[in-house]
């Protein structure tokens, strides 16, 4: 009921088909179900090319799927391999339906050519092992211990590739399909729709994971609440004329204790 006003939005973009790509987030949690399955999460959205190029844009979702993994798997490659074929093939599928759209007539023995020449696509995956395994790792398999898990990923990739499917990589911070992995997991769905199904492709060439963002995001937020009360403490002293030395160091001025490290947001002990 709280989200009951939410609608989905068709953006009249006005542009040619050509100009517009399918992308589609892949995303897989592993054993959070009651009997440990997976769960995998698949949101397919057409949106501008630029999109492409790391510029926001807006999106226009055209499917989305949150269900079982189709086979029990080891570990959490196993089950991010199942949600990375799955999406392709929907990018895949997607594209030849736009295709369609524009009237071209596909043919049974050319048909990834021709979705290569008229289309395009991206599957967008938060999973920094498969990506490597994918784009980097030329070994048998790509180098997963899981064989159905590495026979799996060679199909995708070799179907991405000749169909020209991009294949991204994004911090789980970015990760649309999380929200429909995991139930803690809403807050990229909710400040989608909260933009108005605007959205960009962050290309990070480091691969900073979404947590390691986070907590530097909380480093500097403590950073600035202590200068923040150094800048009052000074002030106070100026004020009241006590003593202050611009030299003294953090851990002098509290006699060599902890503050520091318990000046955290939410600490009850602030």
């Amino acid at each position: 009921k709280r989200t009951s006003k939410q609608r989905l939005s068709f953006h009249p973009w006005r542009a040619p088909l050509q100009d517009l790509v399918i992308v589609v987030w892949a995303d897989a949690s592993n054993h959070n179900r009651p009997d440990k399955s997976s769960t995998m999460g698949l949101i397919a959205g057409i949106a501008p090319r630029s999109i492409l190029d790391g510029n926001e844009e807006a999106i226009s979702i055209l499917q989305w799927k949150s269900s079982k993994t189709p086979r029990q798997c080891l570990g959490s490659n196993g089950a991010e391999v199942q949600a990375i074929t799955i999406g392709e093939d929907l990018v895949f599928h997607l594209r030849a339906l736009l295709a369609e759209f524009r009237g071209i007539a596909l043919q049974r023995y050319s048909l990834h050519k021709t979705i290569r020449d008229t289309t395009e696509g991206a599957l967008v995956m938060d999973s920094r092992g498969i990506f490597d395994a994918a784009t980097r790792n030329l070994s048998s398999l790509h180098g997963l211990r899981e064989s159905r898990a590495g026979y799996e990923l060679t199909l995708a990739v070799n179907q991405a590739k000749l169909s020209g499917t991009r294949l991204r990589w994004v911090n789980g911070l970015a990760q649309l399909g999380d929200s429909l992995t995991k139930w803690q997991a809403r807050k990229a769905i909710l400040q989608f729709f909260a933009r108005g199904q605007r959205w960009r492709l962050v290309d990070d060439p480091m691969f900073v994971a979404g947590k390691k963002l986070g907590k530097r995001a909380l480093e500097r937020q403590v950073g600035d609440r202590q200068n923040l009360f150094l800048a009052w403490v000074k002030k106070l002293a100026g004020e009241n004329h006590w003593p202050w030395l611009e030299s003294l160091e953090r851990s002098e001025m509290f006699g060599g204790c902890d503050f520091w490290d318990n000046m955290v947001p939410g600490n009850p002990n602030v």
